[in-house]
This record gives structure tokens, C-alpha cells and sequence, in this order.
């Protein structure tokens, strides 16, 4: 009996101490479950969606790829590009055009004898009218040009001395200027034809690659919102 009491009284101690690190271990657990909860965001609570009902419209896929032609930007900048090449292009083929030209002129000269022999001591009146035109070019290739000119014109004088009243004078030239080398295989006026033709055949392209691209998106995003629907 005293043994076996002996034994009880031994192991109360330790029976005490077990308790007191289940208690430890429990409230160092509640402390860590408090501070993750601080820690941790309060989730909002779910809110319910709101539908407004509008009129529908019904779109068809080629009335929503017409309507995103019409809104996209870029393709508005993209063909005002090609045309202001052509003020430049015209400019430039305004060189090789022909040119026109035409000179009317009507003078009056009057003067006095200079000497006895002229057979007059009054005033001589001379009155000229005289008409010329022309024709000028400069050729496309072998940077060669060539001009036709005519000249008329008609004299009245009021000497007595004179065999012919009026007189008319008429000439007719004609000229052709071809360069050596200069210029003969390509100049600055032709070489910048051909650099704007090739840059508005190029921004011609990219507003065709910009058209395909702005159709694809809208057909793509027609079919997402169907399917959507559905």
C-alpha cells in the first residue's frame, strides 16, 4: 500500500505538466488562427448584377463589318494618304507636258527727218502690230526638249518713200535640243515620278492590309459575341 502510494503521489506532478502544455499549445494555436484573420482581406460580399434593357438591335455580320469600316480611324488617315501622292505626282508630270505660249503687241513710234534727202520735214508716224506663238516640250526619255516658234508681224508707216504699205515680216523656227549623256538614261524629274508612283503603290497596299485587318477583328468579335449569347 505504501508503495503503490508512493507511485500516485510521483506521477500527479507529472500528470500537471502534461495538462499545462495542452493548454499552452491550444491557446498559442487560438492566437495564430486571431492574427491570420486580421491579416487575411474580408472578402466583399457578392453584389447582384443589374441588367438594363435597351432596344435591340438587330446586326447583321455585314452591317457590323460595315460599321467598323466606317468608325475605324486609321483606315479614314489611311485614304487620305494615296491621294495627296497625286498633287505631288501631277506637279511633277506638269514638266513633260506641252506648253503653250502665245505675244500680241501693238506699238507706235513716231519720228523726225533727220536729213533733206528723206524728202519730208513733217512727222513720220510707224505703227507695228506683231502676233507670236510657240510651242515648247521637254521629252520623256533621252532628256531632250524641242520648241516651234511663230512670228508675224505687220508694219504701216506714212513715208511717201516707201515701197510697200504695210509691210509683213514672217519667220518660223523650230528647234531640238538632246543632251550628250546628261540626263539621257534618267533625271531627278523622272527618278522622283517613279519614287512617289512606288510609295503611293505602297500606301495603296498597307490601306488594303488595314481594311482585311479591321474586317477580320470585326467578324472575330461578331462570332465571340454570339457565341456569347448563346
Amino acid at each position: 500500500m505504501t508503495a503503490v502510494a508512493g507511485l500516485m503521489m510521483a506521477s500527479a506532478p507529472a500528470r500537471a505538466q502534461q495538462q499545462k502544455t495542452d493548454v499552452d499549445a491550444a491557446r498559442v494555436h487560438e492566437l495564430v488562427q486571431q492574427a491570420l484573420k486580421q491579416v487575411q482581406p474580408v472578402a466583399p460580399a457578392p453584389q447582384a448584377l443589374t441588367v438594363v434593357s435597351g432596344p435591340r438591335i438587330d446586326l447583321s455580320i455585314q452591317d457590323a463589318t460595315q460599321r467598323g469600316l466606317e468608325k475605324n480611324i486609321d483606315i479614314s488617315v489611311a485614304r487620305l494618304t494615296p491621294r495627296t501622292w497625286d498633287f505631288t505626282i501631277v506637279g511633277l508630270e506638269a514638266n513633260y507636258r506641252p506648253n503653250l505660249t502665245s505675244l500680241f503687241s501693238n506699238t507706235s513710234r513716231s519720228t523726225f527727218p533727220t536729213n533733206q534727202t528723206q524728202g519730208i520735214s513733217t512727222i513720220t508716224k510707224t505703227g507695228t502690230a506683231q502676233w507670236q506663238g510657240g510651242l515648247a516640250q521637254n521629252l520623256w526619255w533621252g532628256g531632250s526638249s524641242y520648241s516651234v516658234g511663230f512670228v508675224n508681224s505687220r508694219q504701216n508707216s506714212a513715208n511717201a518713200f516707201a515701197t510697200r504699205n504695210p509691210q509683213y515680216n514672217s519667220s518660223l523656227t523650230a528647234s531640238l535640243t538632246q543632251p550628250l549623256l546628261r540626263g539621257f538614261r534618267t533625271d531627278s524629274t523622272r527618278t522622283a515620278l517613279l519614287t512617289d508612283r512606288l510609295s503611293q503603290s505602297n500606301d495603296e497596299i498597307a490601306l488594303q492590309s488595314t481594311i482585311a485587318t479591321t474586317v477580320a477583328n470585326t467578324r472575330n468579335a461578331y462570332w465571340d459575341l454570339v457565341f456569347a449569347i448563346q
